[in-house]
């Protein structure tokens, strides 16, 4: 399924949902490290995930995640202010 077969008001909740969740991070990042939000936040997608997902279901994602790591861009570091000096 390629993304102009997705629903535009699927695609809007989803990217909606997204930024809300990302303006939650960066205003957690203001008061503690990155690291600490970011271990937080997969700490509850993997829960999330475990819990809506069949057990096959949720080693294929985590294998696609680990498998794909190398995809995931860095944010730009002026995008946020974290109190980490990593």
């Amino acid at each position: 399924m390629s993304s102009q077969d997705w629903d535009e008001e699927l695609v809007k909740t989803y990217e909606d949902l997204y930024n809300d969740v990302y303006n939650l991070a960066v205003e957690k990042c203001e008061t503690h490290s990155g690291t600490a939000v970011a271990s937080t936040m997969i700490g509850i997608a993997m829960r999330l995930f475990r819990t809506a997902l069949s057990d096959t279901e949720y080693m294929n994602m985590m294998e696609f995640i680990v498998n794909n790591a190398e995809e995931v861009k860095p944010y730009i570091t002026s995008e946020y202010t974290s109190s980490s000096i990593h």
